[in-house]
């Protein structure tokens, strides 16, 4: 799996600690009521392979490693949160802890999505610590994204059945939405609505939980509200798909033509950038930057746009449209974190050493600041890749 420090934000699901992405969710008249009793077929393994307890290790080593990583994930580097997490179960493959927070990286929404793995650790932290609440939520929220509905709605009501002082916001908003969403699917709207509120109240800036309020606004008839509702999910989130799709629906239904065109516009550029899994458009980098770059124009300078096509023109190894790009974003007042990284990389890349160190000296005093991890390993790359640019420029002469 790919490491890189470049930051991660934008996360699309209902994972522990507020992240806020999931399965599509679709109208409830769309989807087969769910039966009492799980299916056969809802029994198939997801990750559900026997598992070992672990032998302990360095209790200490692995606290203070797993501390490093906390404060990276807090920070929205996600990737630097991943590998330095790992390094902590290295030391102790039984802390509780990392295991729960590998399980979250592992289900926002980026390169490292990866929901059974996930699911995995979500259940090694259960047999490790079984009365462990946030164990019990992660596991089910794993199995939400995985579509084991049956199981995931248990898992998720116990938790929320416990007292309060034993759950944490974060997770209590994620299970309410995911319950919300499965209430949904059987048709249940008073009971989905009733989700969908408290996972508000929890957490009001939840894009998935705006997207359910509104398909229960449009399963009762009331297109005002699932409007309005759409709009604020887009507001929070502008990449979530399901809600793009919805709109465009919508505003094509009630006449407004010109809005529904760009709708489908946006809807179709974000659809391609998820769904297409083949091998072609995944080592596409250039042409994956170019739509990403198309949908920055039609959202307005979307940063989150801005960054993934930066990413992308990366990969395809474009050090000077990166520098070019990445300066004019930090110029333009897009303190994103990983922008800063991908234009200081760019810039040591190209043997820019005044500009490379000064954009890392810029990242460390933005406010809130950067883990001293985080800049420590950038300092340490833009210092290996302005020598490799040193000896490639003496190699030439």
């Amino acid at each position: 799996m790919r490491r890189v420090l470049l930051v991660m934000t934008g996360a699309l699901v209902p994972a522990p600690a507020c992240s806020r992405h999931a399965p599509e969710p679709v109208p409830a008249s769309a989807v087969p009521a769910a039966t009492t009793e799980p299916s056969p077929a809802s029994l198939l393994p997801f990750g559900d392979e026997p598992l070992d307890r672990p032998a302990a290790g360095d209790r200490e080593l692995a606290t203070k490693e797993l501390a490093a990583a906390q404060r990276l994930d807090r920070f929205g580097a996600n990737d630097a949160a991943l590998e330095q997490v790992g390094k902590a179960l290295a030391a102790d493959p039984t802390l509780v802890e990392a295991r729960l927070l590998r399980a979250k990286l592992l289900l926002d929404d980026g390169p490292a999505y990866e929901p059974v793995a996930a699911l995995r650790e979500a259940r090694l932290a259960a047999l490790l610590s079984p009365a462990d609440p946030a164990a019990l939520a992660t596991e089910g929220l794993a199995r939400f994204v995985l579509d084991d509905s049956a199981r995931s709605r248990a898992l998720l009501e116990r938790y929320l059945a416990l007292p309060p002082d034993q759950r944490k916001p974060g997770l209590g908003a994620a299970a309410e939405e995911a319950l919300g969403f499965l209430a949904l699917r059987r048709g249940d709207l008073d009971l989905a609505q009733q989700r969908f509120g408290a996972a508000r109240e929890l957490r009001p800036s939840r894009a998935f939980t705006c997207y359910g309020a509104a398909m229960v606004a449009g399963e009762r008839g009331d297109l005002a509200a699932k409007e309005r509702g759409l709009g604020e999910a887009l507001r929070l989130d502008p990449h979530l798909l399901v809600a793009r799709h919805e709109r465009a629906a919508l505003l094509q239904r009630s006449g407004r033509a010109d809005e529904a065109v760009h709708e489908r516009q946006v809807y179709e550029i974000l659809r391609r950038l998820k769904d297409d899994t083949s091998l072609e458009f995944a080592q596409d980098h250039r042409g994956k930057a170019d739509l990403w770059g198309d949908l920055a124009q039609l959202l307005n300078g979307d940063s989150r746009s801005r960054v993934e096509r930066l990413r992308e023109l990366a990969l395809a190894h474009d050090d000077a449209a990166v520098a070019a790009e990445g300066s004019a974003a930090l110029k333009d007042g897009l303190l994103a974190p990983e922008i800063a990284v991908a234009t200081a990389r760019a810039h040591a890349r190209l043997g820019q050493a005044d500009v490379a160190r000064a954009t890392v000296a810029a990242l460390e005093k933005r406010e809130p600041g950067p883990p001293k991890e985080l800049i420590a390993a950038l300092r340490a790359e833009v210092e290996r890749l302005l020598a490799a640019a040193g000896a490639r420029s003496e190699d030439r002469k």
